[in-house]
């Protein structure tokens, strides 16, 4: 893998025209990075920590999940569910590359994630009003929660940079969402490991996963119109690529 890495050819002159210049971000960068989209980004970063928070706890905790959903016994269903999840996350993430435009992929991409978040809602509605099986309700639910993962790691923050015009890379906004995420996740493991009480695990997580999408739905409809409000226009963008 290091080795495909140190083959990938150094950025084309068009490449830095529609992507703008990517370098090793300073202090002085990180913070104008900040100040530029910071509002925007916080909301991105609020609806990132509740989602690798109720990701995290759906593969850590799947075993039980899957018990408690009434399939204990089954270990090729983990392969069957995932596998079907790899393949639409996949094929809805891969398709931000059509849109050529930064500012459209960027609010599509946002726009991506409102839906994954609804999907999930809808998946646990279904579910509770046995409209859904098992096996399906874990495929959707999979899909609503990790096509906006994997879109914040493949486009929203690349996009973001582009169509901001800004020079940096996506090194730093990783960071910060990955380094909030996981200590989000850290924290919950705390208080259920020391708060020492059972409590029914499928209510538990089902609750959590609507409460993490229905707050994500409204953190990233703010992000939209944010955004939307927020790029340069057009001509704008356009004016900076040539100089």
């Amino acid at each position: 893998s290091v080795w495909l890495l140190s083959q990938i050819p150094e950025p084309k002159i068009s490449d830095v025209k529609h992507r703008g210049l990517r370098r090793p971000m300073s202090a002085d960068d990180r913070r104008r990075a900040f100040a530029t989209y910071g509002h925007g980004l916080s909301m991105v970063l609020l609806a990132y920590i509740l989602l690798t928070v109720m990701r995290s706890i759906r593969d850590d905790f799947a075993v039980e999940i899957w018990r408690d959903l009434g399939e204990a016994g089954k270990p090729a269903i983990f392969a069957q569910s995932e596998l079907l999840v790899m393949f639409g996350v996949v094929a809805v993430n891969a398709a931000a590359i059509l849109i050529r435009d930064n500012r459209k992929a960027l609010q599509v991409a946002v726009s991506t994630m409102i839906g994954g978040f609804a999907l999930v809602l809808l998946a646990i509605l279904a579910y509770r009003q046995n409209w859904l099986s098992a096996f399906p309700f874990m495929v959707l639910l999979g899909l609503g929660m990790y096509v906006p993962y994997v879109s914040i790691h493949t486009t929203i923050f690349e996009r973001m940079i582009a169509a901001f015009r800004s020079t940096g890379n996506i090194g730093y906004l990783m960071y910060l969402a990955d380094a909030m995420g996981y200590l989000g996740y850290v924290g919950v493991m705390l208080m259920k490991n020391v708060g020492g009480q059972r409590l029914d695990f499928l209510e538990f997580f089902l609750r959590a996963s609507m409460f993490m999408a229905i707050v994500s739905i409204g953190l990233m409809f703010c992000g939209f119109v944010y955004f939307r409000r927020k790029l340069p226009p057009p001509a704008s963008v356009a004016l900076a690529s040539s100089t």
